[in-house]
C-alpha cells in the first residue's frame, strides 16, 4: 500500500477511535509505520489531513447526490429530497460496515463550530447547496431563498444527528437495517420540515 494510503487509512482508524484532539501525529505515524517527514510531505499539517480523510469520505455522497438529482423530477418535493437523502442512507451502512466508529466521528467533526470544519464543510457543500436550493425553489415555490436555507440546514442537521446514531433509553433505534424503511420515515419527516408553514418571527 502506498504511503499517503497507509497515513489516510491510520489517521481514519485513530480518529474514529480517539477523536481528532485525541489523536496525536505521533499516532498515526505509528500506526502507519512512517516519519512525521511523510506526513508533512503529503498533507502539510494535521488539519489537512483532517480535511483529506473527511472529503474522502463525504464527496462520493455529495456526488451521487448531484446524480440523482439530475434524474430526479423537480416538481416532486419526495424526488428531490430522495436524492438528497438516499445516498446518506447508503454511506451510513458502508461505514458501519467499515468501522463502527466511523460515521460517530464524521457526525462530531461535522457538529464542531470551528474555521476547520466550516472551510471543510464550504469546499464540500458549495455545488450541492446551490443545486439543492435551486431544486427546492422550484419544488416549493411559495418560499424564500432564506426559509429553504433553514429548512435544508435542518435537514442537514437531521441527518447529522443520523450518523451520530444516537439512541435514548426505551426508544426504537433510527435506522432499522432496511434502506427503504428508513428513507419512507426520513421521508415523511424532511417532508414535514420543507413544506411546515412560514411562522412569523416577531423582532421586538
Amino acid at each position: 500500500m502506498a504511503t499517503r494510503e497507509r497515513i489516510i487509512e491510520a489517521a481514519e482508524v485513530l480518529f474514529a477511535l480517539n477523536g481528532y484532539e485525541g489523536t496525536s501525529m505521533r499516532d498515526i505515524t505509528e500506526r502507519a509505520e512512517v516519519n512525521v517527514a511523510a506526513v508533512n510531505y503529503h498533507f502539510g499539517s494535521k488539519e489537512n489531513l483532517l480535511a483529506v480523510l473527511l472529503d474522502r469520505i463525504i464527496s462520493p455522497i455529495n456526488e451521487k447526490r448531484l446524480e440523482l438529482l439530475a434524474g430526479s423530477d423537480r416538481d416532486d418535493l419526495d424526488s428531490v429530497l430522495t436524492s438528497f437523502l438516499l445516498p446518506d442512507l447508503h454511506a451510513l451502512e458502508e461505514l458501519r460496515d467499515r468501522n463502527p466508529e466511523l460515521p460517530r466521528f464524521v457526525s462530531r467533526m461535522y457538529s464542531e463550530n470551528s474555521p476547520l470544519m466550516h472551510r471543510v464543510i464550504g469546499a464540500q457543500f458549495a455545488e450541492v447547496g446551490r443545486e439543492f436550493s435551486a431544486a427546492f425553489a422550484q419544488t416549493l415555490p411559495g418560499y424564500d431563498e432564506a426559509e429553504i436555507s433553514f429548512r435544508i440546514s435542518c435537514v442537514v442537521g437531521l441527518v447529522v444527528y443520523l450518523f451520530a446514531g444516537v439512541q435514548a433509553p426505551g426508544v426504537a433505534p433510527l435506522t432499522t437495517g432496511s434502506t427503504e424503511t428508513d428513507l419512507s420515515r426520513l421521508l415523511s419527516v424532511t417532508r414535514s420540515i420543507m413544506t411546515a408553514p412560514v411562522e412569523e418571527v416577531s423582532t421586538v
